[in-house]
């Protein structure tokens, strides 16, 4: 069967775009491969390696296919070959690249004047597996090269290869997904339209209603609005996207770190295909501190065909200085004698207010702490106050920020603001495995380019 957990939700529906990125991530291997051979000579034993590790690939895709052929017979890749052809012809051919791949590693490593001849070789394969207008990555013209495989291989294997391997990759998406391109012109009044849709008090309409007029409904889980923020987390789906993006900022008589949103500039943009990249100004009111307040976001947004958000990626830029500005702000207003006071007398206000709104709205199931002394010891006491990348992990902060959506949902929101953290307010990723993340849908770089560059793709 399959080398992944077949188990897991949604397995089959993502048989075909794993084998499209394998076979991608195959692909840019023998580029790279072949670059350090020909730009970069003394650095064979590196290739060497690299071969060995390309072989993997071989396997999953071979595994894939076969899978791909049981489940979708009538898939473009499939169609039009005999029943047994992927699980008989098509594994022999993978193990005949495989079996060249490790020859061509041992070559290297035995031989240090055969990294010319080994480029050739890699560059023969490569031409199978790209079209004729891609450009090669090794002149045309051929000098005197001893070669390790007779021509006639090499004719069969890249005609087998060229027909079949990569059949179903240039048009993985267009059937399943068929994207529209926007003008520039467009792009910039949908980015427009969401930065207005943002401010106060128009961000309150966007927390009424079934459906968002920003947001794009969720076709289902595997295909539902992804979107993530540096200083929190991911959020998934066209309601809790609504809740977080346009309630956490939509009552200016509410405890809040940076209160309402009341104007926006944007200073830098750029768009083209269904994408735009931009930096925002937004002006915020915080009236818990009596102060406005510039806020730097930066947004990455994918807008699907009825120019709906489809994916979102934002980072609050120069966060921890803000933070540090609000809090000393309040040192001055409180004369605290230092900044520890400062955030204690915070924490005070942010812990009194979640305590509150747990009193109010987490009743019987939804019931997190037994009393408000208990809620509020936890808060100040046992809980971490959090820095400025900690809005979505096991602190106070990350509670702040999920107070303001419990009124909505309270049997979704209790649970994050108590002790467990609901999934939410929870130490779960280091580092690395944030910065790692495979989590969204679409690729950011447009017109389907960067096919190999795709590290956050979820498939």
């Amino acid at each position: 069967m399959a080398w992944w957990d077949s188990s897991s939700p949604y397995w089959l529906e993502n048989l075909v775009p794993i084998f499209a990125q394998e076979t991608n991530g195959f692909r840019a291997e023998l580029v790279y491969q072949i670059d350090v051979l020909v730009n970069h000579p003394g650095y064979q034993h590196i290739v060497s390696q690299r071969l060995t590790t390309t072989t993997r690939s071989l396997r999953k895709i071979k595994m894939l296919a076969s899978d791909i052929s049981v489940y979708f017979p009538n898939h473009p890749l499939i169609a039009g070959r005999r029943p047994e052809y992927f699980q008989s012809t098509f594994p022999r051919v993978c193990d005949f690249i495989e079996k060249t791949l490790i020859e061509l590693s041992r070559t290297l490593m035995n031989d240090p004047q055969s990294e010319a001849s080994v480029a050739w070789q890699l560059q023969d394969m490569l031409d199978g597996l790209v079209s004729p207008s891609k450009p090669r990555l090794i002149p045309r013209y051929r000098e005197t090269i001893s070669m390790h495989l007779q021509s006639g291989q090499w004719s069969l294997l890249l005609g087998i290869i060229s027909a079949c391997l990569f059949a179903s990759v240039e048009s993985k998406d267009s059937s399943e997904h068929p994207e529209e391109t926007f003008t520039f012109d467009q792009l910039w009044k949908l980015e427009k339209g969401f930065w207005d849709s943002f401010l106060y008090p128009a961000n309150l309409k966007q927390t009424q209603g079934n459906q968002s007029t920003i947001f794009a409904s969720d076709v289902n889980i595997s295909r539902s609005l992804r979107c993530r923020v540096d200083i929190t987390r991911t959020f998934d789906g066209d309601e809790l996207n609504r809740e977080y993006i346009f309630g956490l900022f939509a009552d200016p008589d509410h405890v809040s770190l940076v209160g309402i949103p009341i104007a926006y500039n944007i200073t830098q943009f750029t768009a083209n295909d269904n994408i735009a990249s931009a930096t925002t100004v937004v002006t915020f009111n915080a009236t818990s501190f009596g102060v406005l307040i510039p806020v730097t976001i930066d947004t990455w947004i994918e807008f699907n065909t009825d120019g709906k958000i489809a994916q979102y990626d934002a980072t609050f830029r120069w966060f921890e200085y803000l933070l540090d500005f609000l809090v000393e702000g309040v040192a001055t207003k409180i004369n605290a004698t230092d900044s520890d006071q400062a955030v204690a007398y915070v924490a005070d206000l942010l812990a009194t207010t979640i305590c509150d709104t747990h009193e109010k709205h987490c009743t019987g199931s939804n019931q997190q702490y037994t009393d408000t002394p208990t809620c509020y010891d936890f808060l100040t006491k046992t809980l971490r106050f959090g820095k400025a990348h900690e809005l979505g992990r096991n602190t106070l902060l990350c509670r702040e920020v999920h107070e303001h959506m419990v009124q909505y949902r309270p049997d979704v929101h209790c649970s994050h603001i108590g002790p467990g953290g609901g999934g939410y307010c929870v130490d779960d990723m280091d580092y690395t495995q944030t910065v790692l993340q495979r989590y969204f849908n679409d690729s950011w770089i447009p017109f389907g380019y960067g096919t190999d560059q795709n590290i956050w793709l979820a498939n």
